[in-house]
């Protein structure tokens, strides 16, 4: 009896709870942290290390290979990734194949996907983006929309028929109708309400104690040195002297460049 004929008996999974381990070992792998540092050793992201150990979980973003084309897919597990702030979810496809994609918001264990041309339009379904309607939230379009509670809109056409995107930040781009996409927001959209409680928190997340410029010496921060407690003596800049406060660092692009094809 093939796969898809016993979804039936698999929804039983239901009844687990929210979040469950499973982790397969072909899609999990350890990996070695830097530290904040390059290949010479030398530290080029401040107050970076000491995390906790932990699995790489190899994502699935795309869903574009041809083995889970037009394939329905069945909702394992939901799981929680500490590489990424959005949730995961384990899919097993009619086929046999087993992948981690980035989970949708409402995704719940035995609901079912599909990738491919829209049979299905369920929530977590990868289609594209011509299938999309007026206003309707979708994510995960090439490297957009990936992190935790966000989503993207569709906004009409332009002049030479082109899919306008509207992005979390409020800027548009424009995209062709045959991109794919992902259906619904991002998972974990209370990921950025956490509060930590205490330091050690900060430390399992390899977060380590950020010192203030003003309390180093005038060889490693503009605002160090001087005579007992000074704030600085100068507009609050970086350790490279650059302004901190309303200084806009993006830098000014063509027209080109602000167009995307996918």
């Amino acid at each position: 009896m093939s796969f898809l004929n016993n979804f039936n008996k698999i929804r039983n999974i239901k009844n687990l709870k929210f979040l469950v381990k499973i982790k397969p070992k072909k899609l999990c792998f350890g990996f070695t942290k830097k530290g904040g540092r390059n290949f010479s050793g030398k530290i080029t992201s401040f107050y970076k290390g000491g995390e906790h150990k932990k699995l790489y979980r190899i994502i699935d973003f795309n869903r574009s290979l041809l083995f889970f084309w037009n394939i329905l897919g069945f909702v394992r597990s939901i799981e929680y990734d500490p590489n990424r702030s959005a949730f995961i979810a384990l899919i097993q496809y009619g086929n046999g194949f087993v992948s981690y994609i980035l989970a949708s918001e409402s995704l719940t264990i035995g609901d079912f996907i599909y990738t491919g041309m829209p049979k299905h339009f369920n929530i977590g379904s990868r289609i594209p983006l011509s299938f999309i309607g007026f206003g309707k939230k979708f994510s995960n379009l090439r490297y957009y929309s990936r992190a935790a509670g966000t989503f993207l809109k569709y906004l009409g056409l332009d002049a030479k028929n082109r899919a306008i995107i509207g992005l979390p930040s409020g800027t548009k781009k424009l995209t062709t109708f045959d991109s794919l996409v992902t259906l619904g927001s991002i998972s974990n959209k209370k990921h950025y309400s956490k509060k930590l409680y205490k330091a050690g928190q900060s430390r399992w997340l390899g977060i380590r104690p950020h010192v203030r410029g003003v309390a180093k010496n005038p060889i490693d921060h503009p605002h160090g040195g001087g005579q007992g407690k000074t704030s600085g003596g100068r507009v609050s800049v970086t350790p490279w002297g650059i302004y901190t406060k309303g200084y806009k660092t993006k830098r000014k692009k063509s027209k080109k460049n602000n167009i995307l094809f996918f």
